[in-house]
């Protein structure tokens, strides 16, 4: 019986090979097997989605985060912001950032080099 722990070991493992084929058969077994994903998957699947600019993907995972009820730390709304930003979406990026001020989720350095580096992709502004 696979649960949340060992479901994120699998999905860490096949990110650092760049599996995305194996990472959504290990999404499917957790879904058909109603094990819900933890703080860590979240994290590890944004980072995940970033690295490989899948947009589409990364915006699939922030929906279920958001039908998740969990609450949103600094290093899950970093680790959003940073998908944002590595797929172009500045403004996706913003939106999470205002959130966390709005909500008084603190913020950290991390946050802002994500925001940084999304700008300078995006030739926004000099760094």
């Amino acid at each position: 019986n696979v649960d949340i722990v060992l479901g994120t070991k699998f999905i860490t493992m096949f990110c650092k090979t760049n599996n995305l084929k194996m990472v959504i058969e290990v999404i499917n077994y957790l879904d058909s097997n109603q094990i819900l994903f933890s703080q860590q998957t979240f994290v590890t699947l944004f980072t995940f989605f970033a690295e490989i600019r899948n947009i589409e993907k990364g915006k699939e995972l922030h929906e279920r985060f958001l039908k998740s009820k969990l609450p949103l730390t600094t290093i899950l709304s970093t680790s959003i912001i940073n998908m944002y930003c590595k797929c172009n979406q500045l403004n996706e990026a913003l939106k999470i950032l205002y959130l966390m001020d709005k909500s008084k989720i603190p913020l950290d350095k991390t946050c802002f080099i994500c925001l940084f580096g999304g700008c300078k992709e995006l030739k926004q502004v000099e760094v």
